[in-house]
């Protein structure tokens, strides 16, 4: 028998495809937290990362650099950057992809030279960052509710995914996902539709960030579902992955990464998770 989802709704994490762009609403439990329950893990973020805010009263944003940008009361927003821009013809070949009979070396054949926008990655690299504080936090606050049993007084929207990501975000990174048993089995039945969404919001990451440098089709990214659950980017099986749960009553399911380098990987599959959970919840709640 599937054990009750204990965990209430404390952060949510929403891609959105069309514009590149991650929204984060914080529940008003998450932020009384900050200064009760969390406060000395925020202090020893803070002590790692002496520009982090978690200033929610504010208008101008909250995190590493402030770069998650105040929306509404509690609700934030990162578009990603583009890591190269203002596509011209490769001088070298004349934009034909090949000099002296090879491939034309400045541009890896493309014909294409792309300028890079300088500045991006500092931003990427205070979002990825970011992350890594809120995905700490998250992780405290869901130990403390994920138990056997309800509480009558729990509140009806529950937490239906969480993520962790390591503090560099560097070459073998590393990355977890937590997903609710509900989501899991309506996952799990996904269209062929619903899962090229999923494989689209991907894609649209390493597009945003790397523009026509990286030029892989839908196909190269994967989610593979039903007898086999698992996301899948661009590299050497980057993946990731469904695992097994760790106790009988544990809500949910955990997914553990293999050979996932660098932070522009980790977003890639977070979209895609946060993807399938949007799709999900909008099924169980028609359901």
């Amino acid at each position: 028998m599937t054990s009750p989802n204990t965990i209430p709704f404390l952060v949510s994490t929403e891609y959105e495809t069309s514009d590149s762009a991650f929204r984060f609403t914080f529940s008003p439990r998450f932020v009384r937290a900050i200064t009760t329950t969390l406060r000395d893990h925020v202090k020893v973020l803070q002590s790692q990362f002496p520009e982090f805010s978690l200033d929610f009263d504010g208008s101008a944003g909250i995190g590493i650099g402030e770069c998650l940008r105040f929306i509404a009361p509690r609700v934030f927003r990162y578009t990603l950057p583009r890591f190269y821009v203002n596509p011209e013809r490769c001088h070298q070949c004349q934009g034909t992809g090949h000099s002296d009979g090879v491939t034309c070396f400045p541009c890896e054949g493309k014909g294409i030279i792309w300028n890079e926008n300088m500045g991006s990655r500092a931003s990427f690299s205070d979002f990825g960052r970011t992350l890594y504080a809120i995905s700490e936090l998250l992780d405290h606050l869901i130990h403390l509710f994920n138990r056997p049993h309800p509480s009558s007084h729990e509140d009806s929207v529950r937490q239906t995914m969480s993520f962790q990501i390591d503090k560099t975000g560097g070459y073998d990174s590393d990355m977890k996902g937590w997903l609710d048993d509900e989501v899991i089995i309506a996952a799990r039945s996904f269209s062929e539709n619903e899962k090229d969404m999923v494989r689209e919001a991907m894609r649209s990451v390493n597009d945003r960030l790397y523009a026509g440098k990286n030029q892989y089709s839908l196909h190269h990214f994967c989610f593979y579902h039903k007898t086999h659950f698992e996301l899948q980017i661009p590299g050497s099986h980057s993946a990731l992955i469904l695992k097994n749960k760790e106790s009988s009553w544990f809500r949910g399911q955990n997914l553990c990464c293999h050979n996932v380098d660098g932070r522009s990987s980790q977003i890639m599959l977070l979209a895609g998770l946060a993807t399938i959970n949007r799709i999900a919840r909008k099924q169980i709640g028609e359901s």
